[in-house]
């Protein structure tokens, strides 16, 4: 499976990431190709309920990208109110 085929779980429930990874150290989930199971079988429980909530702290994909897109929404807003002054400031000159 291709690294972008991969669903992005930051910013995921920290109680959804605690049980999907107890679900593959205990082989209930095995919707992985073995890469999962393998590397879950090792962790501790506090290893999962330390990585649950450090991803759940994450920033997912979606909150990051409509943060960038607010972040050049206002960009835009500003140039556009920096040219609409200096067009004033050149007219009342």
């Amino acid at each position: 499976m291709a690294q972008n085929e991969i669903r992005g779980v930051a910013g995921q429930h920290y109680a959804y990431i605690k049980k999907a990874l107890n679900d593959f150290k205990t082989r209930n989930r095995t919707n992985d190709a073995g890469s999962m199971t393998s590397v879950a079988s090792s962790l501790s429980d506090q290893d999962i309920d330390n990585l649950a909530q450090y991803i759940a702290s994450r920033e997912g994909r979606l909150a990051l990208n409509q943060r960038v897109a607010s972040n050049r929404n206002h960009a835009r807003r500003s140039a556009s109110s920096i040219q609409t002054s200096r067009r004033l400031a050149v007219a009342t000159s």
